[in-house]
């Protein structure tokens, strides 16, 4: 009985400790708990965001900012387009994507506007502390087909039918760049 009563003393010396360590074991488990519901929601938000906009591959931030100058400035939706929502990397050519994305970079977020909203637009995007790296490029009238590259990445996208479609082939086609299959044949491909 005496080792009995001994033993109970020590654990009831050692309980505060260890409700302390429970404590704090809890604590932490409750901020990390919260720190993954902060991300669910956040991914919630940006699923909804998606599901909002199925045809546009753009970051939900220039969406927003795009949908919000088109309302104030009472503009055609279609007439304000991002060039990245005019196309995609083929099916067929999704090895290439990453080195495509690179490839058109910041051109992907390029807000293209018809030639007599430029000025318009341009003020209106130019007041406002938006955080965004936004450019606006005005779409004017082409005429002539554009010359790929026979090799280059832009013969591997699709091209959405849109009315800014040809200018933006011809716009675009000055930044192709081949696609190679090794740095020893990129090395002898040359500039271009």
């Amino acid at each position: 009985m005496r080792d009995n009563i001994a033993s109970a003393k020590a654990v009831l010396v050692d309980l505060p400790a260890q409700i302390d360590d429970a404590k704090n074991a809890f604590g932490e488990s409750r901020g990390v708990l919260s720190g993954i519901t902060q991300q669910i929601k956040s991914l919630q938000a940006q699923i909804s965001e998606i599901e909002k906009r199925p045809n546009s591959n753009i970051d939900a931030a220039f969406q927003r900012l795009r949908d919000e100058m088109v309302e104030s400035l009472q503009l055609n939706k279609d007439g304000v387009v991002f060039i990245g929502e005019l196309l995609d990397v083929r099916s067929t050519e999704a090895p290439w994507r990453g080195a495509i994305e690179r490839a058109l970079g910041g051109h992907r977020t390029t807000l293209l506007v018809p030639e007599d909203k430029f000025r318009m637009v341009t003020g209106w995007v130019n007041s406002r502390h938006t955080g965004l790296h936004v450019r606006v490029q005005v779409v004017s009238k082409t005429e002539r087909n554009p010359e790929f590259l026979g090799d280059g990445f832009l013969r591997k996208l699709e091209w959405k039918e849109h009315p800014y479609r040809d200018w933006l082939k011809r716009h675009l086609a000055r930044f192709d760049l081949h696609c190679v299959d090794s740095t020893e044949v990129l090395n002898d491909t040359g500039s271009g």
